[in-house]
């Protein structure tokens, strides 16, 4: 949480009283709770080795590089390595450029194995699934894909927005979305925010504005969603590529950037503060995308994409 500055002292103590020391403050509380199950794995291994979890940097450097290779060996996921190397300089920072060993065995990791990320899913694949829910009489879950889609959103940004984070513009040609507090936020310090400009889908956006009370979330239920989207998926014999509701923000990245050609416009719609991570995404994507053989004109896809064509028309 974020708190805006108060004008008195008064007014400043009781609002940082509700969010906590500064020392508590330092990681989300999500974060923390990661640290924790990560060093918790590592307190465990230590006991089970009856090895004392030293003070000294260069010693506890090499023990918790002996933790990574035994992630490693049992097929762990590299997030206990990472997370649990956080975790240790999260609460001693002077720890912080002094745990080379286990840093560099975790380079070393992300070299030789790649992770199992997202595909992304392809705009007429997008639109194929829209016209699936259009068919079931359930628009808000086509409009909750194109807006994470094309607004480029994680879906948990997707999940928390109401109709009170939006602002349409009169001209019906642009969008604005409050995200208030997000992954990016966390690291600017200040309110996130994306502006979507797909004249339909924003017309869209109106629509459902003037319909849901200001303070309707856009997804009412994760479970749903999350259990819609699977079920489009195999309705639309989609499972083979395993997409996920987070393919929806790289499908859209990759998009972007083979419209407009431009990594600075994908890093501005994906609010990434790496140029490395956009070249990453981008380049990864542009690679699966390759890879993926269908053809939108069979069915069952080919009705669905068709139905999603038929609406836009009636929309403009």
């Amino acid at each position: 949480m974020t708190i805006l500055a108060g004008r008195t002292r008064d007014e400043r103590k009781a609002a940082r009283r509700q969010l906590g020391s500064l020392r508590a403050n330092t990681v989300s509380p999500k974060t923390r709770q990661r640290y924790h199950s990560a060093l918790q794995a590592f307190y465990l291994f230590c006991q089970f080795r009856k090895r004392r979890i030293p003070d000294d940097a260069f010693s506890l450097d090499s023990l918790f590089a002996e933790f990574i290779e035994q992630l490693w060996e049992e097929g762990e996921g590299i997030s206990l390595a990472t997370d649990g190397l956080s975790g240790l300089q999260d609460i001693r920072p002077h720890l912080k450029g002094n745990l080379c060993l286990s840093w560099r065995l975790v380079k070393t990791w992300q070299r030789r194995e790649m992770p199992r990320r997202a595909p992304p899913l392809p705009e007429d694949l997008l639109h194929a699934l829209c016209g699936y829910f259009l068919s079931l009489n359930l628009p808000y879950m086509a409009l909750a894909l194109e807006v994470a889609f094309y607004g480029v959103l994680r879906t948990g940004e997707l999940l928390h927005l109401r109709a009170n984070h939006i602002d349409v513009s009169p001209a019906l040609d642009c969008a604005v979305f409050n995200l208030g507090e997000t992954k990016t936020s966390q690291r600017s310090g200040a309110s996130d925010s994306i502006t979507l400009q797909v004249k339909p889908v924003c017309c869209r956006l109106k629509q459902w504005q003037e319909r849901s009370s200001s303070n309707a979330f856009l997804v009412p239920s994760e479970h749903h969603f999350r259990q819609a989207f699977d079920k489009a998926l195999r309705a639309l014999h989609l499972e083979a590529w395993a997409f996920r509701p987070y393919s929806l923000r790289r499908g859209g990245a990759t998009m972007y950037f083979r419209k407009k050609a431009s990594l600075d416009y994908v890093k501005l719609m994906g609010r990434w503060a790496s140029d490395r991570t956009v070249r990453l995404y981008i380049n990864d994507g542009l690679a699966q995308l390759a890879s993926m053989q269908y053809d939108i004109r069979k069915p069952p896809l080919h009705a669905y994409f068709v139905r999603y064509l038929v609406q836009q028309r009636v929309d403009l």
